[in-house]
């Protein structure tokens, strides 16, 4: 099972349409396998981003209900929400992390982790971090 998470650096074109914070985003629910097909999603598909935005140093992300209702089996929980969390906090006006689905806070996710508090970067969960 997919515990870890991989550092990859992903070359992209910003223009400025968008937000860096969608841009990491999607990147993220665009998945690695274009980058290296070995590595797994971690944002199961179908998943919407419905918004996100930064304020004083926290980003809120909001996605659709797939995001905690369409598990990938051969990833855990801790994957999932770090994935976000620790690509996001590496824009610089960031911080921390909030998650919201559908505009509502949920106390846990997946029943398995609270939910409801801001997540900080967690480098336990890097493969090769020690």
């Amino acid at each position: 099972m997919g515990n870890k998470l991989v550092a990859i650096t992903q070359p992209v074109s910003y223009d400025g349409a968008i937000t860096m914070e969608q841009l990491v985003v999607q990147c993220l629910m665009d998945g690695p396998k274009a980058l290296n097909p070995s590595l797994q999603e971690s944002i199961p598909s179908g998943t919407v981003l419905n918004s996100v935005s930064t304020i004083e140093g926290v980003c809120y992300v909001d996605f659709s209900s797939e995001f905690v209702d369409n598990k990938i089996s051969t990833i855990t929980d801790e994957v999932a929400i770090y994935s976000v969390v620790n690509s996001l906090v590496e824009v610089s006006s960031i911080n921390k992390v909030k998650f919201m689905i559908d505009g509502v806070e949920k106390a846990t996710f997946r029943e398995s982790i609270p939910f409801d508090s801001l997540f900080v970067r967690d480098l336990d969960i890097i493969e090769g971090s020690k």
